[in-house]
């Protein structure tokens, strides 16, 4: 659960929630202190007072159903069943399932297997807890009409796009050498911009790149807070809207700055020597 809830899935809250509410409604039923049950009922709260920092979907819930879904699906229902099976009887039934794989009253077929169940239980679920899988959008005409029609920044030059699971917000971006520039905010739905911007994290993260965006408002810096990038002001006239850069904290400004199109790199360059003069 916490690989989900790191990555802001709504299936990794929801799945929180009811084992939360699960486990204290066992430790009532079994006549456990009220503290212990009482525990799991408030961290059950604030986790559903969270529900709106959980907002992407799973492969599991946003991509068909294929045979790469089905196995883990299978493996992680079959293992379930199998360490329920083994806590409800025998002489090691009031042990932990890692307990059963080190303890000395278990056979040994039966550690091996309650140790193997539990390696795929955990296997599977973070299979199924991946966010779902996509593909940036080739940078050509039509693309670059759908980016100019939703507001955003829709240069000549620019490597692709990346649009929102519901594709109502997205951005250009651009391809360089270990860093992936994206060219402003999402333009478009709010919802669906902020899942923009996690499907860019992801897209730089399996290409083995660093995310940042050029000339951000203060709108979502809280969302790439989230993905873990640094906002650095930038200069403008005065009246402007504040605008930032988005970036790892080891990059810097002066690095990036020779990464932008030309017609974007001359106008920030012309704004730079305006508030020096």
């Amino acid at each position: 659960m916490a690989y989900g809830l790191l990555r802001r899935l709504t299936i990794a809250w929801g799945f929180s929630l009811f084992l939360l509410l699960n486990g204290a409604v066992i430790g009532w039923v079994r006549g456990e202190a009220w503290w212990l049950w009482g525990a799991f009922l408030l961290l059950a709260g604030l986790v559903a007072s969270l529900r709106a920092a959980f907002y992407r979907d799973s492969r599991l819930v946003r991509e068909p159903l294929s045979p790469e879904a089905v196995v883990p699906l299978t493996a992680v229902a079959a293992c379930g069943i199998t360490l329920a099976l083994v806590a409800y009887g025998g002489r090691v039934s009031e042990t932990a399932w890692w307990g059963v794989v080190f303890s000395e009253l278990a056979p040994d077929s039966l550690r091996f297997t309650v140790g193997l169940t539990g390696v795929l239980l955990l296997v599977g679920m973070v299979r199924l807890l991946r966010p779902a899988r996509f593909a940036p959008l080739a940078w050509d005409a039509a693309t670059r009409s759908r980016i100019a029609a939703l507001g955003g920044l829709a240069p000549r030059e620019a490597d692709g796009a990346v649009f929102g699971e519901g594709e109502r917000a997205g951005f250009a971006f651009l391809r360089r050498e270990g860093v992936w520039l994206a060219l402003g905010d999402p333009a478009g739905e709010r919802k669906d911009a902020i899942s923009a911007i996690w499907r860019f994290r992801d897209l730089c993260e399996r290409a083995g790149v660093d995310a940042a965006f050029w000339r951000v408002g203060p709108a979502y810096l809280r969302v790439y807070a989230d993905i873990g990038l640094h906002a650095v002001p930038l200069r403008e006239r005065e009246g402007e809207t504040p605008r930032y850069l988005a970036l790892r904290a080891e990059r810097d400004l002066e690095s990036l700055r020779p990464l932008l199109p030309p017609e974007m790199r001359r106008a920030a360059e012309e704004l730079e020597r305006s508030r020096a003069a």
